[in-house]
């Protein structure tokens, strides 16, 4: 059997398939699963990931999924929409992406009274289409009958000179209204109280927007470009890590690292948050305009940006120090 996984979305959003995934092997071990999606090295991180090609050639891309028997369409827009017209007689599961409830959240505030996790959904869903046998409880967030996935690493990593001990800051994310600010003043904490050096991960451009000055940062902070299999290698050394809701959170969890996810425009209820015993949510509960949008803005849509501006570096300290 030749399943194709078609997610066109950013990073953390192929990390977020890998139960869905494990859960098919489970089920159908003699499986082939291809995965198209526009950053492969993310995919091959996944164990039960047999190939992974590049999403760039619409051609290319419908070659590899008429030799598909199930095509699973995590990404629900109008390019697999397009894909979809030009296959109508392949066997397609297209995921539900809960667009209403998510558009009454961020322009009404309307909470749904139950919201399920991103890949909890997904098992869910497979399970129903494809009649697999499968437990639907969970328990804060602990899933009885999803597989947990497995990871690869299959690149040699780089001499990244790390430190013995160190945390990892992950200061990046899709849109700067995700980006907490205060992570320089988090850093010189950490290193004050803990003695720990912080090990940045994340564009440089993003470093301004984090807090820091890439010319003068302190000399107790690392800064460290790689590619995605040194990423999760950092991350997988690290004694803990604090990030915003991005592609690092998403690592850590997977890696069973310890972690502290800062929430600004975005909230829990969209389903990307997934709970769980190594994670820590940290978010501003005392405004009434988050989320103003499902993925972020490029500028606080109220110019305050208070979702994030009003979380402290020592607020933040004082969540590390309750798990350590």
């Amino acid at each position: 059997m030749k399943i194709v996984a078609l997610c066109l979305n950013n990073l953390g959003d192929i990390l977020l398939t890998f139960e869905p995934l494990a859960l098919l092997k489970k089920h159908f071990p003699n499986s082939q699963i291809i995965f198209l999606c526009k950053k492969p090295e993310v995919a091959k991180l996944s164990f039960d990931v047999s190939q992974t090609q590049k999403e760039d050639n619409f051609f290319l891309s419908i070659k590899i999924l008429s030799q598909a028997d199930l095509v699973l369409d995590f990404s629900n827009n109008l390019r697999t929409f397009a894909f979809k017209i030009c296959l109508p007689e392949k066997k397609w599961l297209t995921f539900p992406k809960n667009r209403f409830q998510k558009f009454l959240l961020v322009n009404f505030k309307i909470k749904p009274e139950n919201h399920t996790e991103i890949p909890f959904r997904y098992c869910l869903f497979l399970a129903k289409k494809l009649a697999l046998k499968f437990n639907p409880l969970h328990k804060s967030g602990f899933s009885f009958e999803i597989p947990k996935p497995k990871l690869v690493f299959e690149e040699q990593f780089q001499d990244l000179l790390l430190p013995k001990k160190f945390v990892v800051l992950g200061i990046g994310a899709t849109k700067n209204t995700k980006i907490w600010q205060n992570y320089k003043k988090l850093a010189q904490l950490i290193f004050e109280q803990k003695g720990l050096k912080s090990v940045l991960l994340g564009f440089p451009s993003e470093l301004e927007k984090a807090g820091f000055i890439q010319n003068n940062l302190p000399n107790f902070v690392l800064m460290a470009e790689t590619n995605i299999f040194d990423f999760m290698k950092v991350i997988e050394k690290a004694e803990f890590v604090v990030c915003n809701d991005s592609f690092a959170m998403h690592a850590s969890r997977l890696l069973g690292k310890k972690f502290f996810a800062i929430f600004g425009s975005t909230v829990r209820e969209f389903g990307f948050w997934v709970d769980c015993e190594n994670g820590t949510l940290i978010e501003n509960k005392n405004i009434d305009c988050r989320p103003c949008a499902k993925s972020g803005f490029e500028k606080c849509p109220k110019a305050h940006f208070k979702c994030l501006k009003e979380i402290s570096a020592e607020e933040v300290l004082s969540f590390i120090e309750k798990k350590n």
